[in-house]
């Protein structure tokens, strides 16, 4: 019994992609423009990540990846 009252306490996940994060503090227009990079599979993850980094944005290659991967259980970003 004492492992079924433990278990209601457990808080649920409040993670927020940090992709999307940087979005919301975007204007329309600099959101449009880093969602369509972000999208383009030939648009370099390292590159994009350097000048998000250099604009205030701490945001990884990795990251970049896993968003571009949304949707894919276990190995994709949790936006949709």
């Amino acid at each position: 019994m004492a492992l079924l009252d433990d278990l209601e306490t457990v808080s649920k996940s409040s993670y927020e992609c940090s992709i999307k994060r940087v979005l919301k503090q975007l204007s329309a227009k600099e959101s449009a423009a880093l969602t369509k990079l972000i999208d383009d599979p030939d648009t370099s993850p390292t590159s994009l990540s350097r000048v998000l980094t250099k604009n205030g944005f701490e945001i990884s290659r990795q990251t970049i990846h896993r968003h571009r991967r949304r949707g894919i259980k276990d190995i994709g970003c949790t936006c949709p």
